[in-house]
């Protein structure tokens, strides 16, 4: 009875697009207002109901496919579809690589007024692994009720429950290992982790360096581990990796503590090794992040930069890339804890032209007397702020490499940059940074247009922060 009321409310829809979260775009027959379906790839029709209405679009449910798209496949994994982590396994490579490129092609026609590349937008560069990439992930874990064996999952598609998982083909090999055995290793630990019989439970944080074999497990717990439970964790640890970390964190602390093993995580880009905390961010996909960082040293070689700035720098991986092939760098960062970690590889790898400064970069960058020839940037999803990109219209540099992880925040950057900064827009590339989902990463070359902005009136031979 109900799916034949599911079907009496279905229209048929043609697929026209995806929007910026994969989401398939079709128009009801009636009224042309959108409706966004999930699962729906471009060219398919289907029948669908709507399920959640607002003024302008609506939302529906997909409920047969009449028309079935060429690039659709099935997805490998059994619980796609429920797990909000991935978003396109159901499209074959070659599309998920096209509609990557499309979803950067409406952003910068919607929000960034029609700029465009002069080389045009690209297709997505696939990663060298479409699965097994992952190597960082943050589940829950949870006690169902009267069980000593904890649940673990990730949260479901936008929803706060959380999906209980057996496996996860994304994750890199030793991570999905551990995924799979994580209840037979949590078993019994009620005490430390709590009585969590909720839908979300704690958060366990799962980490590997893919070329060092590193694996590290940090766990929000309740009380403290007892000897004998740490022990038995760190054991077990031993036999996903060369090497193993525990890290913890009790109600009311805000960072993990180093509860056993090595103190800190350890990973090699590019033929360089970077330590970093638990929690300080490192590109996911270790393989992909090579293949961008080169791209961005081989667009700071071909600008013949000497002097550069890298703004929101982590710990440190892309200033320290750059040293060898410019003569000084200076690295700001917002995170204390991650300008240690930048710190500490820095020393380590004897970068002497390297200066790592820990302050919020807006502040940062107005104490700057002059600009650089080069700044190198890679903010978080938010983008920029307007007193940032304004300093960078003021002070000129004469080569901008921009790197993003959200399409929205960068069309509306590059536009403020190309129509009131004097900049054009030469190239960009994109990178499929976290195959099976919408996300994208992109890297947007820009040099001072001198038709525009004319030359600057001295070198910036003092640029140092004061």
């Amino acid at each position: 009875m109900e799916l034949r009321r599911m079907h009496e409310q279905a229209r048929t829809f043609e697929v026209s697009a995806v929007n910026s979260r994969g989401e398939g775009i079709g128009r009801e027959p009636e009224s042309r207002k959108v409706v966004f379906l999930p699962g729906a790839l471009p060219g398919e029709r289907v029948i669908a109901r709507t399920i959640r209405e607002r003024r302008s679009y609506a939302y529906g449910e997909v409920l047969e496919i009449h028309r079935s798209s060429p690039f659709r496949i099935a997805p490998p994994c059994s619980h796609y579809g429920s797990c909000g982590g991935c978003h396109l396994q159901h499209a074959a490579p070659t599309l998920q690589m096209r509609l990557k490129q499309a979803i950067l092609e409406d952003h910068f026609r919607r929000i960034g007024g029609g700029i465009v590349p002069e080389e045009g937008i690209p297709l997505c560069q696939p990663s060298p692994d479409r699965f097994g990439y992952r190597n960082h992930a943050i589940l829950r874990g949870w006690y169902p009720a009267g069980s000593r064996r904890p649940s673990v999952g990730f949260y479901q598609e936008k929803s706060r429950s959380v999906v209980p998982l057996s496996r996860c083909p994304v994750l890199a090999p030793p991570l999905e290992r551990l995924l799979q055995d994580l209840p037979e290793l949590l078993e019994g630990m009620q005490g430390a982790l709590g009585e969590h019989k909720g839908s979300e439970g704690v958060a366990l944080r799962l980490r590997t360096g893919v070329r060092t074999g590193h694996v590290a497990l940090g766990i929000d717990h309740a009380s403290p581990f007892s000897e004998r439970e740490l022990d038995r964790l760190y054991g077990a640890l031993r036999e996903y990796g060369a090497s193993a970390s525990v890290f913890g964190r009790l109600p009311g602390e805000r960072r993990y503590r180093s509860m056993h093993g090595e103190p800190s995580l350890a990973e090699c880009l590019c033929g360089l090794r970077f330590a970093f905390h638990m929690e300080s961010f490192f590109q996911v996909n270790t393989l992909q992040a090579e293949r961008l960082f080169n791209y961005v040293l081989a667009e700071v070689d071909r600008c013949g930069c000497e002097r550069v700035v890298e703004l929101f720098s982590g710990v440190g991986v892309l200033a320290l890339m750059l040293a060898p092939h410019v003569g000084e760098v200076v690295a700001v960062e917002g995170q204390n804890a991650a300008v240690k970690d930048a710190r500490r590889n820095g020393a380590a790898l004897g970068a002497s032209n390297v200066s790592f400064v820990c302050d919020d970069v807006t502040a940062a960058v107005r104490r700057m007397e002059r600009c650089p020839q080069c700044v190198v940037l890679d903010p978080p999803r938010s983008g920029c702020t307007p007193e940032l990109l304004q300093w960078i219209q003021s002070a000129g540099p004469e080569t901008v490499v921009y790197v993003s992880c959200n399409p929205a925040t960068l069309a509306r950057d590059l536009r403020v940059l190309v129509e009131r900064g004097g900049y054009r827009m030469p190239r960009m590339r994109l990178f499929d940074m976290f195959p099976q989902t919408y996300h994208v990463e992109s890297v947007v070359t820009l040099q001072r247009d001198l038709r525009k902005t004319g030359p600057r009136e001295s070198e910036c031979n003092n640029w140092r922060l004061h």
